[in-house]
């Protein structure tokens, strides 16, 4: 908790307008796909890079008549008053955040089917890198006749809340199931390393912001990791070799911290493959690729073997 307390009412936590998201360049299609519920990769198999293109984001609204509540009585501005919705960009990967074009609502307009239905957000190229978040941010434009009920919000500009749940979108990503990031490292540094952030395996989820393959572009064995993705679709021999060496170290990883738990997730009855905390992944790697764990060498080259026979494109979709 961040300890402040704001002195009028804010915006419920449980309160979230339903939006769909899409994605656009001046250049090439980014062909955004959708990893888990609330994770996007963008630049699988596109000739579209953050690097050279731009990218535009939009967010379609699907529920804006719900934000009427907000100017009850028992709400949080004035009647008369008027909010400002935006898609706001976050990225400390990038150190870059940035607000879209506003979208300036009232009472009535929240009830208009003439509003405007869409909302963007333009990025410039080389402003993005690794991943970033996207949340659709509601703040008080104009505070009304706010001063007759001291439970409004009556401060222009005031945060009131997120109307939707935050969306990580991984940039330089393979657009599969593996969180992978590409940054230069310098010519000097590996080619591969696993990026392990969490705290609690149990906890937090499978998603670049806690755990990643970080790929460096400056590498002199770089290139030779997609040389041949353009022709085929498949993954290299080099990459699949990187992916099945990062698997195998991550599962050894969680396995140190979690112990026989692990293979309780593995065992567990009606288990699904959905990628939710970062344990449940490791299990999932576990099941799905028939790993061996019962030492670091057959597990690593377990892994080899499940990435030999299964790395395809409808594979790591």
């Amino acid at each position: 908790m961040s300890g402040l307390i704001m002195p009028y009412r804010t915006l419920p936590t449980d309160f979230h307008l339903d939006v769909r998201y899409s994605f656009t360049s001046s250049g090439p299609d980014p062909k955004a796909e959708i990893i888990c519920g609330i994770q996007y990769s963008l630049g699988n198999d596109s000739d579209w890079s953050a690097d050279e293109h731009d990218l535009e984001v939009h967010c379609h609204l699907g529920n804006i008549h719900l934000l009427t509540a907000l100017f009850d009585e028992a709400g949080i501005t004035a009647p008369d008053a008027e909010v400002v919705i935006a898609l706001e960009w976050t990225s400390a990967n990038s150190g870059w955040r940035q607000f879209g074009a506003p979208l300036y609502l009232t009472r009535y307009q929240c009830m208009s089917m003439e509003v405007p239905r869409v909302i963007k957000l333009q990025m410039e190229r080389a402003t993005l890198r690794g991943y970033g978040h996207l949340t659709l941010q509601l703040i008080l434009g104009h505070p009304g006749s706010a001063e007759t009920n001291s439970a409004w919000a009556q401060v222009a500009g005031s945060h009131l809340g997120s109307l939707t749940e935050r969306l990580e979108v991984v940039i330089d990503g393979d657009g599969s199931i593996f969180p992978v990031l590409e940054e230069a490292r310098t010519a000097e540094g590996p080619l591969w390393e696993l990026s392990a952030n969490w705290t609690d395996a149990f906890e937090e989820p499978f998603s670049s912001e806690y755990i990643a393959l970080l790929l460096n572009r400056d590498h002199e064995l770089f290139s030779a990791l997609y040389e041949r993705k353009p022709e085929s679709g498949k993954q290299t021999p080099l990459m699949r070799m990187v992916l099945s060496s990062w698997i195998a170290l991550f599962v050894c990883k969680v396995k140190d911290e979690i112990g026989d738990e692990l293979e309780a997730l593995v065992s567990r009855p009606n288990i699904t493959d959905e990628l939710g905390s970062v344990a449940d992944a490791a299990a999932s790697f576990v099941r799905l690729g028939a790993l061996d764990t019962t030492s670091p060498e057959k597990l690593f080259a377990s892994a080899q073997c499940w990435l030999d026979r299964r790395i395809e494109p409808e594979a790591v979709q």
